[in-house]
């Protein structure tokens, strides 16, 4: 799918100070990806990667995502600031069911990559970040 996705020209990209992967199990249930990492839309698909080649690459820091077969959510989770909005993205990676969460501190940044995503395919969940109905809704199970 690397090939494929990274073939397609970028139409959207944003840097996220924050990603966290959903480990599901242990404590922290999230854990951060502490990586200078990016947003890519490209066409009917996306990537999640790290913006330091030999990170990206070596340590496998890149997620890779049909949009179609994606859905996103909005959620104060993972965070432990109330004042922080998060996109919580579903997918699956290489045959695996995976669950990243990403923001930006910039919240009309992060609208504008809720946008990017969904005019991409990715099937939304509830309302974009900012909505009216966020509040301290818990976010879906994997």
């Amino acid at each position: 799918m690397r090939r494929e996705v990274r073939s397609q020209d970028v139409t959207f990209w944003i840097r996220l100070p924050q990603v966290k992967l959903y480990e599901g199990y242990g404590w922290p249930r999230w854990l951060s990806l502490n990586s200078s990492m990016a947003l890519y839309v490209r066409g009917d698909s996306f990537d999640i990667s790290s913006t330091i080649l030999p990170i990206r690459v070596v340590m496998g820091m890149e997620y890779y995502f049909k949009a179609s077969e994606t859905s996103i959510e909005t959620s104060r989770e993972p965070s432990r600031s109330a004042a922080l909005n998060w996109i919580i993205v579903t997918g699956r990676q290489r045959g695996e069911k995976i669950k990243l969460a990403i923001t930006n501190r910039n919240e009309g940044r992060l609208h504008d990559a809720w946008n990017a995503l969904v005019a991409a395919g990715a099937i939304p969940i509830g309302p974009p970040p900012g909505g009216p109905d966020l509040g301290t809704r818990p976010i879906a199970q994997v």
